[in-house]
């Protein structure tokens, strides 16, 4: 299969020079993915953390996590340990060169393997490459995004061997890192390591989209005694053409808090970015509260992004808002969603 934007042959054979070098190499036996690192886009300039997965033997990759948007949600993984939504990972911008088996490589890989006559055997032994942005799912890399990821590799080959016989050179003083920075002396590239101030979160910045006339009309509906749980989750759905990068699926539902009847569905997709997604929702809220013909009492939600969402809507038409830990019946009804879908 084809798709826009593919690596060329030269590049996927760098790409696979580097990654059996890191396979061959083991670096996850003697670093974990605490044991992180930076590398600045010799480019654009964005700083990008480097992450090795395989200490606990379960997934052998090298992870590059893209601008502050990836380095922030890394950080976050971090913290967050086991309590991370699984849904979260897949809104990180970041490329993954993994070592999988061969059953679960995809006939794409497999056929680059093939052109380039590597011979790969063993379990965890299959290089496999892949990128990630917010509102996608899991894809192909990229041409750009192939001969960013051959730098990180090599840097990360770099790095880890250093690593070994100098465990404390990152063991830098709270909110430093090490940064490898490409300097050009003559015609060949100097890779330098340098100490930087790890970059701060970016504040969510997000741009409402309320018609007034949809406000207005909300207005004037009748109101009830009932709770609404309102919610916005991936689902197993991809949207877009077959050959094209494709979308992720979530279900924005509104779901009564006492009898779990579902009063309104609709699946979004990204169009430009993902918080310009975020932003329709009080939107689509609105036009469902008008499909459902009633205004609630109360509505809950189960995130501080929905909260945001919902202040507006709550203040604007009077509805008390409630943050929950849990919105049960919501996830009730996810359940079904999902198993209808898959």
């Amino acid at each position: 299969m084809a798709y826009p934007n593919a690596p060329s042959i030269a590049q996927w054979r760098r790409l696979f020079d580097s990654t059996l070098k890191i396979r061959d190499l083991k670096p996850w036996t003697w670093m974990d993915e605490a044991d992180f690192f930076g590398i600045q886009h010799p480019v654009t300039g964005e700083l990008n953390l480097v992450s090795i997965m395989g200490a606990l033997g379960e997934y052998h990759a090298v992870n590059v996590y893209r601008g502050v948007q990836g380095i922030t949600g890394f950080l976050e993984i971090e913290y967050a340990g086991e309590d991370l939504d699984p849904e979260r990972l897949l809104e990180i911008p970041q490329l993954h060169a993994s070592f999988e088996d061969r059953k679960d490589m995809d006939p794409y890989d497999l056929g680059i393997i093939r052109k380039l006559g590597i011979k790969v055997r063993g379990s965890k032994a299959w290089p496999q490459f892949r990128s990630y942005r917010p509102g996608y799912l899991p894809w192909y890399i990229e041409t750009d995004e192939a001969e960013f990821l051959v730098a990180a590799l090599e840097q990360t080959l770099r790095i880890s061997r250093r690593f070994r016989e100098d465990p404390a050179m990152l063991d830098l003083p709270p909110g430093e890192w090490l940064v490898c920075v490409m300097r050009s002396e003559g015609e060949d590239p100097v890779w330098e390591d340098v100490t930087m101030i790890l970059p701060r979160p970016e504040p969510l910045q997000l741009s409402m989209q309320i018609a007034s006339r949809t406000l207005a009309a909300a207005k004037n509906l009748p109101r009830s005694d009932a709770a609404l749980e309102i919610s916005l989750a991936m689902i197993p759905v991809s949207i877009g053409e077959k050959s094209a990068r494709p979308k992720s699926g979530y279900a924005l539902l509104l779901v009564e808090g006492e009898s779990g009847l579902v009063t309104g569905v609709q699946v979004l997709g990204v169009e430009t970015t993902l918080e310009e997604m975020w932003g329709s929702v009080p939107g689509h809220i609105l036009e469902l509260l008008l499909q459902q013909e009633f205004l609630p009492r109360e509505i809950r939600v189960d995130t501080d992004l929905m909260a945001g969402l919902c202040e507006t809507l709550s203040e604007e038409l009077g509805i008390e808002l409630k943050e929950h830990a849990r919105l049960k019946m919501t996830e009730s009804a996810l359940e079904s969603l999902n198993a209808y879908m898959r």
